[in-house]
């Protein structure tokens, strides 16, 4: 129980050194133009890797060692999963004994993504599935993750905030959030999208498109304009 104790502190502590460490970040202003022009193979991040069978007091360690939110999992040489903090902290709120459990365990889907693929798709990618990260491969090969924070990081060298400091992230996911309660309507059009959303068209389309490829949205179009739409519940 002792054992069980110590490591509820050390994720709450890592929870709380993460949050505190993105609350006195200088964020920068949100520019469109600025996450669609930069790829994601520009800003690659070599993951922690682990083997399935891997204890979780060990993955917690190397968390707390490394400061960070995800670690990939391999099994036969072959990345089959990812764990997270926010999976870990789940576990514990369900008051489950997490000692007991190893990695292939906990272990969540991988979300993908193309490396020619842009920040914006990325950011998107990883609010719809509240994911930490995207991973990139080329064919069968880790070629590296792309995380919020490498994305801030990047960001930061070339843009100034100027008037109100916002995360770039939460911008993004405020808007989809937006768009993801209207299409709960069932039924709209892009008039309606674009005057609620202030957002252009191609914009609108290219997020529905991304939302519908992930399995969050059917979409059906009428011959009048009007966007036929049944919600997942995958958030």
């Amino acid at each position: 129980m002792k054992e069980l104790e110590i490591i509820t502190k050390r994720l709450r502590d890592l929870d709380d050194k993460i949050s505190k460490k993105n609350k006195n970040r200088k964020y920068i202003k949100f520019r469109e133009n600025v996450l669609e022009t930069i790829k994601v193979n520009e800003i690659l991040e070599t993951p922690e890797v682990v083997e399935a069978n891997t204890p979780v007091e060990k993955i917690i360690e190397l968390m707390s060692e490394k400061n960070i939110l995800e670690i990939l999992v391999s099994k036969d040489e072959k990345i089959v999963g990812i764990v997270t903090l926010s999976k870990l902290l789940d576990l514990l709120r369900l008051k489950k004994n997490i000692l007991e459990l190893r990695a292939h365990d906990i272990v969540d889907k991988i979300i993908k993504i193309n490396k020619k693929d842009n920040l914006s798709k990325a950011i998107l990618i990883m609010n719809i599935h509240k994911s930490p990260c995207v991973v990139i491969f080329d064919k069968s090969k880790l070629l590296g993750i792309v995380t919020k924070a490498g994305i801030l990081n990047k960001l930061s060298k070339i843009i100034f905030t100027k008037h109100k400091d916002e995360k770039i992230d939460e911008i993004i996911e405020t808007k989809v959030d937006q768009l993801i309660d209207i299409l709960k309507e069932g039924e709209t059009n892009m008039d309606v999208l674009k005057k609620k959303l202030n957002i252009d068209e191609e914009k609108i389309e290219e997020w529905i498109d991304i939302l519908e490829k992930q399995g969050v949205i059917e979409i059906k179009k009428s011959h009048f304009g009007k966007l036929k739409v049944k919600v997942k519940d995958v958030r």
